[in-house]
Formats: structure tokens, C-alpha cells, sequence
């Protein structure tokens, strides 16, 4: 059940204000610093304050998160910081901000690892997706089998390793082939296509927002 306050005319979210850096390491304008949630009214007589500040552990992965104590319904801002914990693992940080009138913002912030598996150039001819970042549009995922016959397997994987959507396995013959993969039932954050052809394993990652 959730409850708000009905007397407070506060129609506007809670907003963040925050840099990402090139470690991945989410601060202020400074890197150090600690970024702000805001409650926001284009009235300053009916501003809620700020609720409920919530990491959602369930969607975060790799990342440590800090968050400062605040008074809720009383404090209008509150302030947090996060840090990649193994930077040569990709990363996702999913926040939910609520303020008293029941207004709420979530944000999803995602890292790239520094190592990759395989050659970028060898991966981009074998396997492409496309748009790499979605909302509800569906994503088209190209492959190109190379041996003469061979096993494929292609499936969509959260960043948990969870299995979501298994698109193709069965045996194909040489050349290219092209599927459509609905997004909308999907939960915001980072998922792989992960193409397993001839015994290797290749990787491409999506976003949805």
C-alpha cells in the first residue's frame, strides 16, 4: 500500500543531479563529491519534501552505494555517491526517489567493463544489435554463421546472468539472418545478446530504459 499526502499540491518528481565518470563512479560536479536528489514543486509553498530515497539491490549490480542520512518530511534534498567495485566487470545502479505527495523518479546508470572477450572488430561481423539503448522499440539482432553448418544459440541475458528470452537454437547453414526481439515487457537496465556459434561464445549489450 502506498500513502501520500493529498493536501500538499506538489505535482512535480524528485530530481537528480549527478556526473558519471570514466571509472564509473557516480559523484557531483567534482568526483568525490556527493550527488543531490532534489524534491522539485513549481510552487515553493507546496513542496512535499522527500520521502523515501531506495537503492533497489534487486536491479544493482557491482557498484557500492552510499547514501546520507536525511530526515523524511523535513529534508527537501538528499545526497548519495557510488563506486564500481571491479572495473573490468560491467556495472548497474537503479535508484528510486518518492517524495510525500507521492511523486517519484528512477534512475538507471549502467558501466561498460574494461575488458572484452573478443576482437571488436570480429564481434561487429559476426553480431550487431540495434538500437544498443531502447525505451519499448523492439531490437533487431543480426548474426552471421561462418562455417559451412553449425550449432547456434542466441538468447538475451540480464546482467545477473538470469536467461530472459531464448531467440534462436538449432543447427543453421552459412550466411546472415536477422530476428526482431520485443522489449517492452523488460525491466530498465543492461541485458547481453549473448551468440554461441561453433563452440565460441560472443557477447553484445543493450540498454532499456
Amino acid at each position: 500500500m502506498g500513502l501520500k499526502d493529498i493536501s500538499i499540491n506538489d505535482v512535480m518528481p524528485p530530481d537528480f543531479v549527478f556526473s558519471q565518470f570514466v571509472d564509473g563512479s557516480i559523484s557531483g560536479k567534482e568526483k568525490g563529491e556527493y550527488a543531490s536528489i532534489t524534491d522539485m514543486s513549481s510552487n515553493p509553498e507546496s513542496i512535499s519534501k522527500l520521502s523515501k530515497v531506495l537503492v533497489r539491490s534487486e536491479f544493482t549490480i557491482n557498484y557500492e552505494v552510499e547514501v546520507k542520512p536525511f530526515v523524511p518530511g523535513e529534508d527537501k534534498t538528499a545526497f548519495f555517491k557510488a563506486n564500481v567495485i571491479d572495473k573490468s566487470k560491467d556495472a548497474q545502479f537503479v535508484i528510486s526517489t518518492f517524495d510525500k505527495a507521492g511523486n517519484d523518479t528512477t534512475i538507471v546508470i549502467t558501466y561498460l567493463g574494461t575488458i572484452s572477450s573478443v576482437n571488436e572488430s570480429e564481434l561487429t561481423t559476426l553480431l550487431t544489435v540495434s538500437p544498443n539503448t531502447t525505451t519499448i522499440v523492439p531490437i533487431t539482432i543480426e548474426y552471421t554463421v561462418v562455417p559451412n553448418t553449425a550449432v547456434v544459440s542466441l538468447e538475451l541475458v540480464s546482467l545477473d546472468g538470469r536467461k530472459t528470452i531464448l531467440v534462436e537454437n538449432s543447427q543453421k547453414t552459412a550466411g546472415k539472418y536477422s530476428f526482431t526481439v520485443e522489449t517492452s515487457k523488460l525491466t530498465h537496465g543492461m541485458y547481453y545478446i549473448q551468440y554461441s556459434v561453433d563452440g565460441k561464445l560472443y557477447q553484445k549489450k543493450f540498454v532499456k530504459m
